[in-house]
């Protein structure tokens, strides 16, 4: 026979775990936990409810967290390559003209080496 002969109900838990999966994630995920225990103490159905409610109420809390965690690991790392490239010395232009005619042995400007 089905399992749902045994009871023939849903367990109540297991439709709010799913519920607040999507509302609330995190009391979700305690709900579904207490569902499954009392599914499998009781026999009533709705295992697939508390699993699912599990399931969307971990993604809901986890892909959050990593997203914070990357964008923040993101910001910290350009906020760091900005500051090493101000902290570098400028170089003008006119000194990389001055430093590459004397390297090269070409009179400058002024017509000395």
């Amino acid at each position: 026979m089905a399992s749902s002969d045994r009871t023939g109900t849903i367990n109540g838990t297991a439709i709010a775990a799913l519920a607040f999966a999507v509302a609330c994630a995190p009391i979700g995920i305690v709900l579904g936990h207490v569902a499954r225990r009392q599914i499998r103490r009781t026999g009533q159905t709705g295992g697939g409810l508390a699993a699912a409610a599990l399931i969307v109420g971990y993604l809901l809390t986890v892909v959050p967290v990593v997203l914070c965690i990357s964008v923040t690991v993101t910001f910290a790392l350009a906020d760091a390559v900005h500051r090493r490239h101000d902290a570098a010395p400028a170089v003008s232009n006119s000194s990389l003209h001055t430093e590459f005619t004397a390297a090269a042995g070409y009179p400058n400007s002024s017509g000395s080496l």
